[in-house]
């Protein structure tokens, strides 16, 4: 029984740091916003919202640690 809830609070642990760092991985930086302001894009919404229109706007190497991050 023990070990059950060890498991248990493991993975609830590893699904909430998982959550927090995809969250973070996926969010334009300053920068960006900027630079999608200049030319007029509308980039408002993609500020806090995780998500896969995002990752369009992001890094190669963040969209591929936020993939493996989703896998988890």
């Amino acid at each position: 029984m023990s070990i059950t809830v060890i498991i248990n609070i493991l993975s609830t642990l590893l699904l909430g740091v998982s959550n927090n760092a995809a969250q973070y991985i996926a969010a334009p930086t300053r920068s960006k916003i900027d630079e999608a302001h200049s030319w007029g894009a509308k980039f408002t919404y993609l500020i806090g919202i995780m998500g896969f229109h995002n990752l369009g706007y992001i890094a190669w190497k963040r969209t591929v640690l936020w993939v493996v991050l989703l896998c988890t």
